[in-house]
């Protein structure tokens, strides 16, 4: 590769920051740190996508139990590590504090800050947006309205609203979605691994450097 050419961009999936993140497996870590090393040293620039993230932060707090303020001061650093190319950056790293300041799920931050940015209502009625700095849209209640439901809620609805119905026919549609099945699988085994994984991350991912304290100029905020 020449001066003139600019390294080529690789999508990073979730599984590979997680594998950054725990070190667990031994095996698959070291083939991320390989790849982190080598964005490091400018071969490769790897993007990352708000949905990866998302996804990052619902397995560690839900599988791997890390509490929310970890989760959020590890992937604030690893956000900012050079060589990456995170689409909408600084509004990620606002979302990662906001959950942590406001205990809210990290994806009703993400869309708290989303609204921030561009002024407009949150239609929702999840009232913990009423303390995320945005606007909730009133919905008037409609009990006829369920005449209208898009074919997927009737059917829920006409289960008579049991749990186990509902359960029953989550599992139904699950199976008909090879990718799904997987991703279960595969967060079945990692279930209740222990959180201390999760603090090798200077060590297995970034070779035992120091958090880096400003945003990388990887970050792209698109809107």
């Amino acid at each position: 590769m020449t001066h003139a050419e600019s390294p080529p961009h690789v999508w990073v999936d979730a599984n590979v920051v997680l594998r950054l993140l725990t070190g667990k497996p031994e095996g698959q870590a070291r083939a991320a740190a390989a790849l982190m090393a080598r964005a490091d040293a400018g071969e490769v620039r790897l993007r990352l996508c708000p949905l990866v993230v998302a996804e990052v932060v619902w397995v560690l707090t839900s599988a791997y139990d890390v509490p929310r303020a970890q989760v959020a001061e590890v992937l604030t650093s690893f956000l900012a590590s050079g060589g990456l190319v995170v689409e909408e950056g600084m509004l990620l790293i606002a979302a990662l504090a906001q959950m942590v300041e406001q205990r809210v799920d990290f994806i009703d931050a993400y869309l708290a800050a989303k609204a921030r940015l561009s002024g407009a209502p949150v239609a929702t009625f999840d009232r913990d947006f009423d303390r995320l700095g945005v606007e909730r849209l009133a919905l008037e209640l409609d009990e006829d309205a369920r005449l209208g439901l898009p074919p997927v809620a009737a059917l829920l609805s006409s289960l008579g609203g049991t749990r186990g119905g509902r359960r029953a026919l989550l599992r139904r549609a699950h199976r008909g979605i090879p990718s799904c099945r997987r991703r279960w699988c595969d967060v079945g085994r990692r279930s209740r691994a222990p959180a201390r994984g999760i603090r090798r991350l200077h060590h297995v991912a970034l070779g035992g450097r120091a958090p880096i304290p400003a945003p990388a100029r990887g970050f792209v905020d698109s809107p």
